[in-house]
C-alpha cells in the first residue's frame, strides 16, 4: 500500500508539472456559470434547466481529456523507450496501472469539483434548498465520476496497445466514438438502447433528467443496474492493460495478466446480465403495446361511436414494496333496456369493438383476475387492451342500472422511445407516481384504443373526452406525496389518500419529490419541486392579483382552478401536442422550460383558463381574415376581444402617455387588433374606461369560449373533417353595434 501510495503522489506531481491540464477545468465551471446567468433568460431564471443543457455540453467536452490523459500517462514512461532504466524498479505492474488510473481518476475530478462549486454558489445565490440542492449535485457527480473512471481506463489501454503516434488519433477517435457516435447513432438514431451502458456520455441522450420531480426514481431503475456493469468493465480494461504492459515488462508469471483479464471480462459480461434484462422486459412490454396500437394511417378514426355512458366508479389502488399495484375498480353502468347509452353527442347507438360484447379499455400490460356484474360472476376474456364480457348479462332483469367490478394488478412502468430520446407513457415507482387519466390504468367505457402509430407507439389523450362521472378513488402503500385532480375527502390522510368528486373529468394520479406552495387569500395550491418553491409563491401571488381584479370586475367567483403543477415534463407531453400546458378538471399542468419563467405573462394564461374555461391561448390564432369569402361577415374576431380582456389588468395600470404609446396589449397580428386599439385608447385617453368594461362584460356574458378539438392529440370527427375550432362568430358589425349602445347611455 505504501509503495501504491508514493508510486499515486509521483504521477499527480508529473501531472502538476505539466501546468496545462489544471487549467482545463476552470472553463467547465465557466460554462456553467454563462449559461445560468444569460441576462436573456429573465428574472426568474431556473437555474436546474440550465444546469442540466449545461452540463450535457461539458461532459461531452471533457470526456476527451481523460482518455488523452490516460494515453500520456502510460505512454510517457512506463513504455517509453527513454524510461528502460524504470524496468528494473520494484514496482509491479498492478501498481504502475492501479496508479496512474488513479492520478487520472483524480485529476479529472477536477472536472466535477469546479461544475459543482458553480453550482454550489447559484443555488446559494438564488436560495435553493439545500436539501435538493445536494441531490442533484450528488446525482451528477456520480454520473461525472463513472463516466471518468471509464475514461481514464479506456485511455491507458489504447495507449498500452499502440505507440502514441498511432494511439493519440485511436484516444480521438475513442472520444467521438464513446461520446458521439454511441448515444448519438447507435442509441438514438438506431434504436439500440441496450448498448447505452457503452456510452460516455449519458447526458447525450433525452430522458428524463431534466424531469427534476421524478428523475431520481426512474434513473435508479437502470443505474443500479449499468454503474456495476461500468466499474468492472474499467476494471477489465485495467487488467488489459496490464496484461499488454507484461509484454514490456515481464511477470513471474506470464500467463496470470492475461487470465485476470479474462475472469474480469467474464465478470463484466455477468454484471451486464441485470442491465440487459431490464432493457429485454422493457422492450418486451413496448411490443406490446406496438401490437395493440393502431396503425398511424387509422389515427384519424374517432372514439365516438365506441365511447358509452357511466354513473360512477370507485377505484382502490394499493402499492405493494415491489411497485406492484392491486387495484380494484367498482363501475355503475346505467343502460337503456340492457342497451349502452352513447358518452358523446349525436351517437344514437354505441358500436361494439365485438358483436354482442361489452368492452371496457384497460392497459393490456395489467392482469386482470376477476370481472363480476352485479355479484355474479360472468363470463369474461382480456384480448390485447380490451376487457369483454356479454352484453347479455345486463339483460338479466337487474334495472337499468348495473355494477360492474374488476380486479386487477400488475406493475405500470411504460418506457418507450420518444424521437431518438426515451419517455415514459406513466409509471408508479416507489414516490414517482404519474398516472394520467387516459392511459388505462383503470377500466375506460370504450373507444377505439388506447394508443396509436405502431412505429412510434403513443398514447391517444383524446380517449376520455367525453368520460364525466361521480369518482372516488382510495390509494395507499405510496411512499411520497401523492396527488390527483379529484377533490380530497374529508377523511383524506397522509397515509391513504382519499379523493372524491362529483360529475368529475376521469381522475389523475401524480407524486414525487414535490412540496405544495399556498398562499394567504388564494386558494389555488402550486405543486412543484423544492428549487421551484419561492418561484411558485411569488406566481401565486401574481394570480391573486390579478385574479382579485376580474372577480371585482364580473362580480362572481373564478375557481375552476385548485391547484396547478410546474416542473419540467416536456418528455412526458410533447407527444400530446398540448404545447406547454395541459388541464384535466380543476388541475392545470404548466411545463417548466428554458427562456420560459413565471411571469405575469405566464400568469395571465392561467387567468384565460379561469376566465374562458378553454386551454387555447389568447395570442392564437383561431381562424384567418383570407379563409372566408365574406369576412366582413364570418370572421370572428373573439380572439381580439379575448385578448382585450386578458389586457385590462394591465391597462388599468397604465399612465395616459404610456397609453398613447402602447400597442402590445392587443396582437397586432390579428386582422382587426388596429381599429379596435384606437377605439380603445380614445376611450382610455378621454376617462372613459368604463365604457370599455361594459362593452367587453357584454361580449364576455354573451359566452367567449373556444373549443379545441385537437386538444390532447384529440382525434374527434369533427377533427376528422377538418375543423380544429368551434367558437361563436363576432364580427365587426357586432362589436361597433355593441360600443355604440354603451357609449350612447
Amino acid at each position: 500500500m505504501r509503495i501504491l501510495l508514493l508510486q499515486i503522489m509521483l504521477e499527480l506531481k508529473l501531472l502538476a508539472k505539466m501546468r496545462w491540464p489544471l487549467l482545463l477545468p476552470l472553463p467547465a465551471g465557466g460554462w456553467l456559470l454563462l449559461q445560468t446567468t444569460n441576462q436573456s433568460h429573465g428574472a426568474a431564471i431556473d437555474i436546474d434547466l440550465y444546469a442540466v443543457s449545461a452540463n450535457t455540453i461539458i461532459l461531452t467536452f471533457a470526456m476527451a481529456i481523460p482518455i488523452l490523459l490516460g494515453v500520456l500517462l502510460i505512454r510517457r514512461d512506463t513504455l517509453s523507450s527513454a524510461y528502460e532504466w524504470s524496468l528494473g524498479l520494484p514496482v509491479s505492474n498492478a501498481v504502475i496501472i492501479a496508479s496512474k488510473w488513479i492520478a487520472g481518476f483524480l485529476y479529472s475530478s477536477l472536472f466535477t469539483v469546479s461544475v459543482q462549486a458553480v453550482y454550489l454558489a447559484l443555488a446559494w445565490h438564488h436560495g435553493l434548498p439545500w436539501s435538493s440542492t445536494l441531490q442533484f449535485m450528488l446525482y451528477y457527480s456520480l454520473i461525472y465520476e463513472m463516466a471518468f473512471a471509464a475514461a481514464v481506463a479506456l485511455g491507458l489501454v489504447l495507449g498500452a496497445m499502440m505507440p502514441l503516434r498511432f494511439s493519440l488519433p485511436i484516444a480521438f477517435c475513442g472520444w467521438v466514438f464513446g461520446s458521439l457516435f454511441v448515444p448519438a447513432y447507435l442509441v438514438m438514431n438506431m434504436g439500440m438502447y441496450p448498448l447505452k451502458a457503452f456510452s460516455l456520455n449519458h447526458l447525450t441522450i433525452p430522458s428524463t433528467m431534466s424531469n427534476v420531480g421524478w428523475y431520481r426514481s426512474l434513473s435508479d431503475l437502470e443505474n443500479i443496474r449499468m454503474y456495476p456493469f461500468v466499474a468492472l468493465f474499467s476494471l477489465f480494461m485495467l487488467t488489459a492493460a496490464a496484461a499488454l504492459v507484461a509484454r514490456t515488462r515481464p511477470v513471474r508469471r506470464p500467463r496470470l495478466p492475461v487470465i485476470i483479464m479474462l475472469l474480469t471480462l467474464l465478470l463484466s459480461g455477468i454484471s451486464y446480465i441485470p442491465y440487459g434484462k431490464l432493457w429485454m422486459d422493457r422492450l418486451e412490454q413496448l411490443d406490446v403495446m406496438q401490437a395493440n396500437a393502431a396503425d398511424i394511417t387509422q389515427f384519424i378514426q374517432p372514439h365516438e361511436p365506441h365511447v358509452f355512458r357511466i354513473s360512477s366508479m370507485k377505484l382502490d389502488v394499493k402499492r405493494h414494496p415491489d411497485n406492484e399495484l392491486e387495484m380494484t375498480a367498482v363501475i355503475v353502468l346505467p343502460t337503456n333496456k340492457g342497451q349502452l347509452i352513447p358518452a358523446a353527442p349525436g351517437i344514437k347507438k354505441v358500436a361494439p369493438q365485438q358483436e354482442g360484447y361489452v368492452s371496457f379499455l384497460l392497459d393490456p400490460l395489467l392482469e386482470v383476475q376477476t370481472l363480476t356484474v352485479n355479484d355474479a360472476e360472468v363470463s369474461w376474456r382480456q384480448h390485447g387492451q380490451f376487457v369483454s364480457f356479454e352484453q347479455a348479462a345486463l339483460m338479466d332483469g337487474a334495472g337499468d342500472k348495473h355494477t360492474i367490478e374488476f380486479r386487477y394488478r400488475g406493475t405500470i412502468n411504460r418506457w418507450l422511445p420518444l424521437f431518438g430520446g426515451e419517455s415514459y407513457l406513466a409509471f408508479a415507482v416507489d414516490q414517482s407516481v404519474f398516472l394520467p387519466s387516459y392511459f388505462g390504468w383503470f377500466p375506460l367505457p370504450g373507444g377505439y384504443g388506447l394508443y396509436v402509430d405502431s412505429a412510434n407507439v403513443r398514447s391517444r389523450g383524446d380517449i376520455t373526452r367525453y368520460l364525466r362521472a361521480d369518482f372516488e378513488l382510495t390509494a395507499s402503500g405510496f411512499p411520497g406525496p401523492l396527488y390527483s385532480t379529484l377533490q380530497a375527502a374529508p377523511d383524506d390522510t397522509a397515509q391513504r389518500r382519499h379523493f372524491i368528486q362529483h360529475d368529475s373529468e376521469a381522475p389523475e394520479l401524480f407524486g414525487g419529490d414535490l412540496v405544495t406552495v399556498r398562499i394567504e387569500g388564494e386558494p389555488i395550491a402550486f405543486i412543484t419541486t423544492k428549487s421551484r418553491e419561492q418561484a411558485g409563491r411569488q406566481f401565486l401571488k401574481e394570480i391573486n392579483k390579478q385574479r382579485s381584479f376580474y372577480e371585482s370586475w364580473l362580480g362572481r367567483p373564478l375557481d375552476s382552478i385548485h391547484q396547478i403543477v410546474y416542473f419540467p415534463m416536456g418528455s412526458m407531453w410533447d407527444w400530446m401536442n398540448t404545447g406547454e400546458s395541459y388541464s384535466n378538471g380543476n388541475t392545470i399542468y404548466i411545463n417548466a422550460q428554458r427562456y420560459q419563467s413565471l411571469d405575469a405573462s405566464r400568469a395571465q394564461s392561467i387567468i384565460g383558463r379561469l376566465l374562458f374555461d378553454d386551454p387555447v391561448n389568447a395570442h392564437q390564432h383561431v381562424n384567418n381574415w383570407a379563409d372566408y369569402k365574406n369576412p366582413n361577415e364570418d370572421y370572428s374576431m373573439i380572439q381580439e376581444i379575448r385578448t382585450l380582456i386578458l389586457s385590462l389588468h394591465r391597462l388599468e395600470s397604465l399612465k395616459r402617455e404610456e397609453l398613447t404609446s402602447s400597442d402590445y396589449f392587443v396582437a397586432s397580428w390579428f386582422k382587426l387588433a388596429d381599429p379596435m386599439i384606437k377605439m380603445v385608447k380614445e376611450a382610455y385617453v378621454e376617462g372613459n374606461s368604463d365604457l370599455v368594461k361594459r362593452v367587453l362584460k357584454r361580449f364576455y356574458d354573451g359566452g367567449l369560449h373556444v373549443e379545441d378539438h385537437f386538444e390532447r392529440g384529440a382525434m374527434t370527427s369533427q377533427m376528422a373533417q377538418g375543423t380544429r375550432y368551434l367558437f361563436p362568430t363576432i364580427n365587426w358589425q357586432d362589436w361597433l353595434a355593441v360600443w355604440n349602445e354603451e357609449k350612447g347611455r
